[in-house]
């Protein structure tokens, strides 16, 4: 999961994505996922970043942070799938890479880009059939951008300047969904 330095910069915001190799899954069961955000969790708060928005899905994860200081992201992610990934491979018995490649990101640096990218990445559940309502998929901070949820693996900075009334942001994905479901949709912002 090699990423350059220079790539990052202190107040950058980035969308991270990878997927499984082979079409593995990298969460198995619930306790996978809670094991990967409780690392998260502690690695946010040595490295000092800002958590926008995350999803976990079975074969790929989307992480939409800002850089908060000097130390480059790619950091936060050396430590936490080399911790996640030795566990993984201990717990089932396996060896090996467990990613299809090394880390993708892109650095937001656009308004309206950087709303639809926290839209693409809460919609994932729904696009994948995995639920029919967001608020049904527990591994992504969905629930506390509509402020049914008040876990700490969120920072509201974005949220609060553009949909102060989190209930609008649910109305936004509603949005979003009518545009996914017609058949001439192109989503741009897919990469799998």
């Amino acid at each position: 999961m090699r990423c350059k330095k220079e790539n990052f910069i202190e107040g950058g915001i980035y969308h991270f994505y990878n997927r499984a190799v082979d079409g593995e899954n990298l969460f198995r069961q619930t306790s996978d996922y809670l094991f990967l955000l409780n690392i998260l969790r502690q690695l946010q708060i040595k490295f000092n970043f800002s958590i926008f928005v995350y999803c976990l899905m079975p074969n790929h994860f989307h992480f939409l942070f800002r850089q908060d200081n000097q130390i480059p992201l790619f950091h936060v992610f050396n430590n936490l799938f080399s911790r996640y990934v030795q566990q993984f491979n201990h717990q089932y018995q396996r060896r090996g890479c467990l990613f299809q490649g090394k880390l993708q990101h892109k650095s937001i640096t656009d308004e309206k880009y950087l709303l639809a990218v926290c839209q693409y990445i809460h919609f994932n559940p729904i696009k994948a059939g995995l639920v029919r309502e967001l608020d049904n998929w527990p591994y992504s901070n969905y629930l506390e951008w509509i402020g049914k949820r008040h876990g700490v693996l969120f920072c509201p900075e974005i949220r609060d300047t553009y949909f102060p009334v989190p209930s609008d942001y649910a109305a936004q994905i509603e949005e979003y969904r009518k545009y996914s479901e017609k058949s001439d949709f192109i989503d741009l912002l897919h990469d799998f």
